[in-house]
């Protein structure tokens, strides 16, 4: 994970300031010499800090696991969702129902799960919709993700290299859960993940 966070440090947030850097130089410039150009670069610095932040929040829930204790489990969840829609254009439809009353080992070990799956559907899939549905009550804990990404074909995949499906297979099988992926090129992605409670 931390191999991961410093490369999109180095990809997003190191070259948005750079970005940044050079746009406050010409800032300077268009002030005295263009106002409306001096406009449009305030405008795309605003936007790029907004960018640069939105970045660094979703790395920070990734670095500090005690996030979702001190949220509780859903709201935590529901907080970096909305990261990922922010980030990443994403419609995210979610729906978390039942109790949270789960051991704080597995609610940390989910909450890490689903924010492996919404990154890799973020930088692989290519969907612009997805589904998180979580139920938690009667023993049990079911987790769907899906989207309507360009999907994949199962049996084709490196685990030690795609998408982080070996960390979350290893997750899953710690907990003594169940894991189904359904994904055919062309036809999205959903992964069903059962844990008891």
């Amino acid at each position: 994970m931390r191999n991961r966070i410093a490369r999109e440090l180095h990809d997003s947030v190191s070259q948005n300031l750079f970005g940044i850097s050079l746009n406050l130089r010409s800032l300077d410039y268009a002030l005295e010499q263009d106002p409306v150009k001096a406009c449009q670069i305030t405008k795309l610095l605003q936007e790029m800090v907004e960018e640069t932040q939105t970045e660094m929040r979703l790395m920070i829930y990734e670095l500090r696991p005690a996030a979702h204790e001190e949220k509780g489990f859903f709201e935590a969840s529901e907080s970096m969702i909305n990261l990922f829609r922010i980030r990443y254009n994403l419609d995210i439809h979610s729906s978390f129902t039942g109790d949270e009353a789960l051991d704080s080992r597995k609610q940390l070990m989910l909450y890490r799960i689903l924010q492996e799956l919404l990154a890799n559907v973020a930088k692989h899939a290519q969907a612009t919709k997805v589904n998180v549905n979580l139920y938690s009550g009667q023993g049990k804990v079911d987790l769907l993700v899906y989207d309507n990404g360009k999907g994949f074909q199962i049996q084709e995949i490196d685990e030690n290299n795609h998408f982080g499906l070996k960390e979350i297979k290893e997750r899953v099988a710690e907990m003594g859960g169940k894991l189904i992926i359904e994904s055919n090129w062309g036809e999205g992605t959903k992964i069903k993940i059962q844990v008891k409670k």
